[in-house]
């Protein structure tokens, strides 16, 4: 069984990791949510930049098969700003 003395600190820790991380999570959300223009080239692991820059900004990507044509499928069919182009 782990004392008191030990439980109280690593609570306090444990609780304040949580808090840095949600903060973290919610600072990455809004910078996504008011990225604008830049969302294709901050949002991800750069798998679908192609296809956001497609659908949202009308660019040309250098090299056409790079783009994943299922999700600028998804993006034309789904995306509201996608159905204003």
């Amino acid at each position: 069984m782990v004392s008191p003395g030990i439980l109280r600190p690593l609570l306090v820790v444990y609780c304040s990791l949580f808090c840095m991380l949600g903060l973290l999570a919610l600072a990455f959300s809004t910078r996504l949510t008011f990225a604008g223009a830049r969302f294709p080239d901050i949002y991800g692991d750069g798998n679908f930049r192609d296809a956001y820059k497609i659908v949202l900004r009308g660019e040309t990507p250098k090299n056409s098969d790079d783009v994943n044509q299922d999700a600028l499928y998804l993006l034309r069919r789904y995306e509201w700003r996608a159905a204003s182009k």
